[in-house]
């Protein structure tokens, strides 16, 4: 359905329940969507990665602009554009083609070291496993919240008797990340609108791990 925001009306607001803060009246530009991802999907902030504006002069700086700042969204896999041109008036009308990324992804892995180390003195065995969750569309606004765990386990050994363990090696550990496509603070929201094309973001993370050698 091609939704505008100059002529959704209140009861078409009501009809497909997308609330003021997901489609403002100023909206300038079209977007081409399924009903559920309205529920998923802020269209006023994916508006400001656009640096096309309805009615001006055809930028090519600009359109290479608006795809490289949508594709640095975590929550956009593919972004492309493209254009259909009215001969007669000159008239150029942009078609951005979206395409959202899957919004969790799971991460599992492991590993294991069956030979002697001599710069480590490790005998057998010692065996690693790591998980990750991440999160591409945290607050609706392409906010990456990635959650990693991980440890490690292992015996060590004297050189001369590889057999005999005397002690135990136990990694264990954890951190969660959270990446916004804007300043937090100390600039507030107007000064972030004026910042968008350099691509403003804010990391915070937070982790901890424990070693019993």
């Amino acid at each position: 359905q091609t939704i505008r925001g100059n002529t959704l009306t209140e009861s078409l607001r009501r009809q497909m329940r997308i609330s003021r803060g997901r489609l403002a009246d100023s909206v300038k530009a079209s977007f081409k969507v399924t009903p559920e991802l309205l529920q998923k999907v802020n269209l006023n902030f994916i508006a400001r990665h656009i640096y096309l504006a309805e009615g001006e002069r055809f930028s090519l700086s600009q359109a290479r602009l608006t795809q490289q700042r949508l594709l640095e969204l975590p929550m956009i896999q593919l972004a492309s554009l493209n254009y259909e041109v009215d001969q007669e008036s000159g008239g150029l009308t942009l078609i951005i083609d979206l395409q959202t990324a899957q919004i969790y992804q799971l991460k599992v892995g492991a590993e294991s070291f069956t030979d002697f180390d001599f710069r480590t003195s490790t005998n057998l065995p010692v065996v690693g496993a790591s998980l990750g969750l991440s999160n591409k569309n945290t607050f609706g606004q392409s906010e990456l919240l990635e959650l990693n765990v991980g440890g490690n386990f292992g015996l060590y050994g004297s050189q001369e008797d590889a057999s005999n363990f005397q002690n135990i090696f136990l990694e264990l550990g954890g951190n969660i990340k959270l990446s916004v496509p804007q300043f937090i603070l100390p600039i507030g929201r107007q000064n972030n609108l004026k910042l968008e094309r350099f691509h403003p973001q804010t990391t915070l993370s937070f982790s901890l791990s424990q070693e019993n050698r």
